[in-house]
């Protein structure tokens, strides 16, 4: 079953609030779309197909009655509908099947997006800080799920697409989180649905247009591709890239990064004749920094560096910009001897990073389509990525920020859960409040490693905050 909570879990996700409301938002209108919609092979490059990505927003009303809050809820479930005829499988499930080459599907019912409001009597301040996850605010224990369990097997019944909970708080703050299964979409889809639904709370109508035909990303070759097979890949890839790990044996802790102090870093790059971007340089400062201060696990005194690449942009003859799905893949810059990353300066890591991204082409994601097997194969075998040290991904130009569902723009976002990938490490780079400026780098690494002791006693890795 599809990580499914205790009794003694859901009952402890209940007495950490005060109450808590359940209901279903449906589309506000019966409309024609497909009833069932297969996942594209890019879809099902996950880890984990009951994985979901819950993220958080905290507001402040200008407003602190009953009467108040209650008409802005209102008006978030109302937008939320309207923006659901858009986003039509956001408002299904996903569901296992027998079938050997379609084993998920999304089914498209209408059945609604669980919304659930909590009250939680503390100051908001206090609960939603620092990026510390909170995992009750998510909602998905309020359904029995848990973001965090492994999971490969989803039942014929489905499970939710999508999961929002409204979070208020005594202080008359509130928290916004919404919560997709990853098979449905990545972060560029997620926050796609996100600006939709906040575009019509707030404006009454949004110029978002989904694009959700999954078919445009069929493998081409003539012979049909056995999903299954590779389903049961998944798992070794990832595997190779890091173990999935126990969230309670990961520890997080922030990195703010000066706009400022990068910038002079890409600037010094430009000087010594370095094309390359300010995410690079921070992506070089982090691995540098990682290297010299972790362990060597596998014998070998190389290291190799993973990071996320989103292809929307590559696959523009295929895809719009408003492609509701997965499109990813990882650039990595493999087998560097330690002592290289260590003395060369850090602009010519950050050009081989540089290097490694510009690689990623449309040609890259045909391939891992048309040849998923081939793909998988080569990552669960590959003893390069038994190397890797570092897994890096960059949520900056998502326009968090930005999301008003008419109440101003948010006091704070956050991913709200801990990664399962953590073999070696793994950085989420996200933008600060602007108010703050720069960049907050989310640093997981196993709570017995001593790394973050050893990074933040670094003259070196503190000295771009």
């Amino acid at each position: 079953m599809a990580a499914e909570l205790t009794q003694a879990e859901t009952a402890q996700y209940y007495s950490y609030f005060q109450s808590v409301k359940k209901d279903i938002v449906k589309p506000e209108r019966v409309h024609h779309h497909p009833s069932r919609i297969y996942p594209s092979n890019l879809d099902i490059l996950q880890p984990n197909p009951a994985r979901y990505v819950p993220i958080l927003f905290a507001y402040r009303l200008a407003d602190t009655s009953d009467t108040f809050y209650n008409q802005f809820v209102l008006g978030l479930k109302q937008s939320l509908a309207k923006v659901l005829v858009l986003f039509y499988p956001a408002a299904g499930g996903l569901a296992g099947t027998s079938d050997l080459h379609h084993p998920l599907v999304f089914v498209c019912d209408d059945r609604g997006v669980p919304f659930i409001e909590a009250y939680k009597d503390e100051q908001m301040d206090e609960i939603v800080k620092d990026h510390e996850p909170e995992i009750p605010l998510s909602g998905l224990q309020a359904v029995g799920l848990f973001s965090n369990k492994d999971s490969r097997e989803i039942p014929e019944s489905g499970i939710p697409c999508v999961v929002v909970q409204i979070t208020r708080f005594k202080c008359g703050g509130v928290s916004i989180a919404v919560t997709w299964n990853h098979t449905l979409a990545d972060m560029a889809g997620g926050m796609l649905l996100i600006k939709a639904w906040a575009d019509v709370a707030c404006k009454g109508e949004t110029t978002v247009a989904p694009h959700i035909d999954r078919t445009v990303l069929s493998p081409t070759r003539a012979n049909e591709i056995q999903l299954a097979a590779s389903l049961s890949s998944v798992g070794n890839m990832w595997r190779a890239v890091g173990s999935l790990s126990n969230p309670g044996m990961v520890r997080m802790k922030v990195l703010h990064i000066s706009r400022d102090k990068i910038g002079m870093v890409k600037q010094s790059a430009l000087e010594d004749g370095y094309v390359v971007s300010t995410l690079d340089c921070i992506s070089a400062h982090l691995w540098r920094c990682v290297t010299k201060h972790g362990a060597t696990s596998t014998g070998t005194d190389v290291r190799s560096l993973m990071t996320t690449v989103e292809g929307r942009a590559r696959m523009s003859e295929t895809l719009t910009s408003n492609y509701f799905g997965n499109v990813l893949s990882l650039a990595s810059v493999r087998k560097i001897p330690r002592t290289e990353i260590l003395s060369r300066p850090l602009a010519y890591t950050a050009s081989l990073i540089r290097k490694a991204i510009q690689e990623i082409t449309e040609e890259t994601y045909w391939e891992m389509i048309n040849e998923i097997e081939k793909v998988l194969n080569n990552w669960s075998s590959n003893d390069d990525y038994l190397t890797i040290n570092l897994l890096i991904s960059s949520w900056t130009r998502f326009g968090m920020y930005d999301v008003d569902f008419g109440s101003g723009i948010p006091l704070r976002f956050q991913p709200n859960y801990l990664p399962e990938v953590i073999r070696h490490g793994q950085c989420l780079i996200v933008p600060s409040n602007p108010s703050a400026g720069g960049f907050d780098v989310l640093m997981y690494f196993h709570s017995g490693s001593g790394l973050h002791e050893r990074l933040w006693a670094d003259p070196e890795f503190i000295s771009l905050s």
